[in-house]
C-alpha cells in the first residue's frame, strides 16, 4: 500500500516538473519572439542625456513619460490625445515605428502616418525620409533613432514650431519658409541642442545636417540657411556653408567652412553599359580634395537617392562596382573631414542595357546605289533576325554620326519600306531590343538615291545590207547595270557594259531591233531593216 501512494506521489511529481519545463520552453520561445521584434541599440535615455541612466528595451509608459519630460514635455501634455504629425516616405529596406503607448516595435510601410511622440528607426543599410505637413522633411540614414514631435503654431511669436530628440545616427533635414511666417526645430543630441529658424530671408529653406558619433559628440553642417547650437551654456550661430563639432560635456568648437563639393571625372554623364552575359564592371572616378580626409560615395536606383544599391565611405578617390542588374543608376559624391560632409557633386546616370549581339545587315537590301527618273523608289531595307530579340530599333540619317535623322522607328519585323527618299546620300543601322533593353547598333551602311533621266548609251553594229543568209553576231555597248533587249530577247552584258547577241538572218527583210533600259528606267533604242540576198 505504501509502494503504492509512493509510486502515485512519484508519478504526480514527474508530471509537475514535465509541466514546469514545457512552461519555461514556451516562455523562452515568447522571450526569442520579443528579442526579435525589438531593434538593438544604445537605450533611449542614455542617449538623450548623458546624466540619465540606461533604459530597458520594453520601453514602459513610465520611461517613455521620463523621457519626454527630460526633453521639454509638459507633464500636461502626456495625457493629450496625439496628432497627425508626419507621413514615412520614400523607405529603403527597413522602417520601424513605435507609438508612445506601444510595447513593441512595428515595421512602417511607405505612406505611414506618424503621430505626435512617435519613434523611429532604421535599421542597417536603410533609409528613409519623413515628411512634415508643412513641406518639410529630414532624411534618416542607417541606424538612426528619431523621435518625432508635432508641428505646432505659437499663438504669441505667430511662428510654427517643431521638437525632434535625435537618439542616434544621422538626419538630413530640409525646412522650408512657409506661409510667411518663421519656423522653428529643435533637434536634442547627447552633447548639444540645435535649434533651427527659418527666417523670412532664407527663401530657399534650410538644410542641414545632424550627426552622432561614436563618442556620442555631434557634428552639425549647414548647406542652406542658418541655424543656432547650444551646448554647455554656449550658444553659435551657423550660417550657410560651416559646420561645427560639439563634444560630450564641452562648449561648440570653433566655426569651419564645409568642403567645396566633388569634381567627377569618369563614368561621363548618360553613359550606356552592357550586360553580354556578364553584368559590366563600372569604375567611378573623382578628383581628389587636399583637406578631404575621405569621401562618402552613393549609387542607386533613383535621382533622390532613396532606393540606394551601394553606400560607402572610402579613403581613394576611386571606387569600383561588378554585379549591377540592368536598368538606370545615379551615382553622386561628397568630400569628408573626419566627421564633417561636403556638398556633394552634381548626380549623374548611367544604363545597362542586355545585349544579344550586332543585328547583321542583309546585303544588297538596299542596293549600294538607287536610280529614279521621276518618282522616287520604295527602298526596302533587310537584316538577319537575331535569337533573343523582341523587336528592333531602325535608324536612317543623312550622315554617318546620326544627327540628322530621317526615320527613327521601333518594329517587331527584319524588315522596313521606306518611300519617298530624296535623292542623296543615306546611312543606316539597327539595333536589337528586349523589353525595353537596346543593344549595340549594328555597323553602319551607306547607299545613294540618284534621279537619272538620261537614256543610257547604247552603241550596235548592224550587219550590212545584201548580207547572206545564215547566223550573225551583233555586238555593242551600253552603261554598265543597264538591261539590254534584242528583238524582246534579253541579252547579257558584261561589267563594262558590252554584249553581243547571235542573230539568224533570213531571206529578204529582216527586221534587227535593241533596246537598253538603265535603272531608272531610262530607254535608249536602236533598230535597222537588214535585206539579205
Amino acid at each position: 500500500m505504501l509502494k503504492c501512494h509512493i509510486k502515485k506521489i512519484i508519478a504526480k511529481s514527474l508530471e509537475g516538473a514535465g509541466a514546469v519545463f514545457l512552461a519555461l520552453i514556451f516562455f523562452l520561445l515568447f522571450l526569442i519572439v520579443l528579442y526579435a521584434l525589438f531593434p538593438s541599440g544604445t537605450s533611449f535615455r542614455a542617449l538623450v542625456s548623458n546624466k540619465m541612466s540606461s533604459l530597458s528595451t520594453d520601453m514602459t509608459d513610465a520611461k517613455w513619460r521620463q523621457l519626454l519630460l527630460a526633453s521639454g514635455e509638459n507633464e500636461s501634455n502626456l495625457a493629450a490625445d496625439r496628432k497627425l504629425t508626419a507621413v514615412a516616405t520614400r523607405i529603403h529596406n527597413s522602417l520601424k515605428r513605435k507609438p508612445l503607448d506601444a510595447i513593441i516595435w512595428q515595421a512602417a510601410s511607405e505612406g505611414a502616418l506618424l503621430y505626435d511622440r512617435d519613434a523611429v528607426q532604421t535599421a542597417s543599410k536603410s533609409s528613409a525620409v519623413i515628411r512634415f505637413g508643412e513641406g518639410g522633411s529630414l532624411q534618416m540614414e542607417e541606424k538612426t533613432l528619431v523621435i518625432i514631435r508635432r508641428l505646432e503654431a505659437d499663438p504669441f511669436l505667430h511662428d510654427k514650431r517643431s521638437f525632434m530628440v535625435l537618439m542616434e545616427g544621422e538626419l538630413r533635414c530640409k525646412l522650408p519658409v512657409s506661409n510667411q511666417k518663421s519656423v522653428y526645430t529643435n533637434i536634442a543630441t547627447p552633447s548639444a541642442k540645435v535649434r533651427v529658424l527659418a527666417l523670412n530671408q532664407d527663401q530657399d529653406g534650410i538644410e542641414y545636417k545632424v550627426a552622432v558619433n561614436a563618442d556620442k559628440s555631434s557634428t552639425i553642417s549647414v548647406y542652406k540657411g542658418s541655424l543656432k547650437v547650444s551646448a554647455k551654456g554656449e550658444d553659435v550661430i551657423l550660417q550657410s556653408n560651416q559646420w561645427t563639432r560639439v563634444m560630450l560635456n564641452q562648449a561648440p568648437s570653433s566655426l569651419k567652412p564645409l568642403p567645396d563639393s566633388i569634381k567627377i571625372k569618369a563614368p561621363e554623364d548618360s553613359k550606356i553599359y552592357y550586360d553580354r552575359g556578364r553584368p559590366p564592371h563600372i569604375k567611378f572616378f573623382w578628383h581628389r580634395k587636399p583637406v578631404a580626409t575621405g569621401y562618402h560615395f552613393i549609387l542607386a536606383r533613383d535621382p533622390l537617392f532613396s532606393d540606394i544599391v551601394t553606400e560607402e565611405r572610402i579613403l581613394d578617390t576611386t571606387f569600383a562596382q561588378s554585379g549591377l542588374k540592368k536598368g538606370i543608376y545615379f551615382w553622386r559624391v561628397s568630400a569628408l573631414i573626419d566627421d564633417c560632409e561636403g556638398y556633394f557633386s552634381e548626380t549623374r546616370r548611367f544604363q545597362i542595357r542586355q545585349d544579344h549581339g550586332q543585328p547583321t545587315l542583309t546585303a544588297g537590301f538596299p542596293p549600294d546605289v538607287i536610280y529614279y527618273r521621276k518618282v522616287p523608289p520604295k527602298v526596302l531595307f533587310a537584316w538577319k533576325r537575331l535569337p533573343g530579340a523582341k523587336g528592333y530599333h531602325f535608324e536612317l540619317a543623312r550622315d554617318p554620326v546620326f544627327t540628322q535623322i530621317v526615320k527613327d522607328k521601333r518594329i517587331v519585323k527584319t524588315k522596313y519600306i521606306e518611300n519617298g527618299l530624296e535623292e542623296g546620300t543615306y546611312y543606316w543601322r539597327v539595333s536589337a531590343l528586349e523589353d525595353g533593353d537596346e543593344g549595340h547598333f549594328s555597323r553602319a551602311r551607306k547607299f545613294q538615291v540618284v534621279q537619272d533621266q538620261k537614256p543610257p548609251l547604247l552603241e550596235v553594229q548592224f550587219p550590212i545590207d545584201n548580207q547572206g543568209t545564215g547566223n550573225y553576231i551583233i555586238k555593242g555597248k551600253t552603261e554598265p547595270g543597264a538591261n539590254v533587249f534584242l528583238g524582246g530577247h534579253p541579252v547579257r552584258i558584261s561589267n563594262t557594259g558590252e554584249f553581243q547577241y547571235t542573230v539568224k538572218l533570213k531571206p529578204g527583210k529582216n527586221v534587227i531591233a535593241v533596246a537598253a533600259v538603265d535603272e531608272a528606267n531610262n530607254v535608249s533604242s536602236s533598230s535597222k531593216i537588214v535585206n539579205t540576198k
